[in-house]
């Protein structure tokens, strides 16, 4: 049985703006051409992955909806209706203090889980290899000598001897 690959960063990060959207598993699995029992696991199987992407979709949403909202109220604040314009005022003020909220409800990240995009893409592709392939990738490292200029000695890579 053939093995599925891990979703692309690009492929998890629209999935994370879809959820932020509002739209169902099933949506977001026709969006993005998957089963939606498939998309459904992502945040699970791919914890630490998802956490960085559906945190910049939360933002991302608060700000676009913030900014929306900001527009209609800051109209509201030229009305002659003086309670009209107190009102618009005082939720624009409250939402600057939700925002906040929200923002300090996040997860929060470990220094291990804020990883170059790079390092998130090489933990993919070795995840995405059966036990067999590793070791064969790990016994070719080792048997490669080591460089003279970068000192490094492949024999101090940890794994099965």
């Amino acid at each position: 049985m053939a093995r599925l690959l891990p979703p692309t960063d690009e492929i998890l990060a629209r999935v994370a703006d879809l959820r932020a959207d509002g739209l169902t598993w099933e949506a977001v699995g026709r969006e993005v051409g998957r089963a939606a029992r498939t998309v459904r696991r992502w945040p699970a199987k791919y914890h630490d992955r998802w956490l960085l992407f559906q945190q910049s979709a939360e933002v991302q949403l608060a700000h676009a909806s913030e900014s929306e909202a900001v527009l209609v109220l800051r109209r509201l604040l030229r009305s002659k209706d003086e309670q009209l314009a107190w009102h618009a005022a005082k939720t624009i003020v409250d939402m600057r203090i939700n925002l906040g909220k929200i923002v300090a409800k996040l997860p929060k990240l470990s220094a291990d889980q804020t990883l170059p995009p790079e390092m998130i893409r090489l933990f993919s592709f070795l995840t995405g290899l059966s036990d067999a392939e590793l070791d064969s990738a790990i016994a070719a490292i080792r048997s490669t000598p080591p460089s003279p200029a970068d000192g490094n000695d492949p024999g101090n890579i940890p794994g099965p001897a």
